[in-house]
């Protein structure tokens, strides 16, 4: 079963337990629809947001669109994970010089430093100071093959384009909390 809502306060364990496999949230963009209507047909409920548990995760956004921060959070929040925002770039640098994140989203335009700005110094604190890797992946309306190419020569991880379709956000959770996962 698929349920399509308009709620936010959809109790996902109560679905899961009516025996609801997908929940989806309204408006639904076709990718997500596509994507879902494949994974109910091959039975692959484990990609329903329902199942998948970000508890314990420590997710960074930065983002200067109060809109996109509310959608975003909504969704992570949904899954359980801790959220903290910055609304620009060296914001987001200096809250992750202070803390350990499991992932960053990452605007690609913001004032003050700009996300691609903001995550080559990431990658050049990581190499000098001896850090791991932190995921961080492109928020970006840009969908050109241009601007993805410079997405990964900032150091980048990955792009996710806007407005946020909750199919390409679980894609990137699911490698970061596998990673993690297999990690520990």
């Amino acid at each position: 079963l698929i349920m399509l809502t308009s709620s936010s306060d959809t109790d996902m364990v109560a679905a899961r337990n009516a025996g609801i496999a997908f929940v989806l949230m309204k408006p639904l963009s076709g990718s997500t629809l596509k994507t879902t209507l494949i994974n109910a047909l091959h039975g692959n409920a484990k990609a329903s947001a329902g199942s998948m548990s970000l508890h314990g995760k420590n997710i960074l956004i930065a983002e200067d669109n109060v809109i996109s921060v509310k959608v975003i959070s909504g969704l992570l929040s949904k899954l359980g994970a801790t959220i903290e925002v910055a609304s620009n770039g060296q914001m987001a640098l200096d809250m992750m010089r202070l803390k350990e994140y499991d992932l960053v989203l990452m605007d690609c335009q913001m004032p003050v430093m700009d996300g691609f700005s903001a995550a080559q110094q990431r990658r050049a604190d990581e190499a000098e100071l001896g850090l791991k890797r932190l995921p961080i992946f492109a928020l970006s309306a840009h969908v050109l093959q241009e601007h993805q190419q410079r997405v990964r020569q900032s150091g980048m991880d990955g792009h996710l384009a806007k407005p946020i379709e909750l199919a390409k956000l679980q894609e990137v959770l699911q490698q970061v909390v596998g990673s993690s996962q297999a990690r520990c």
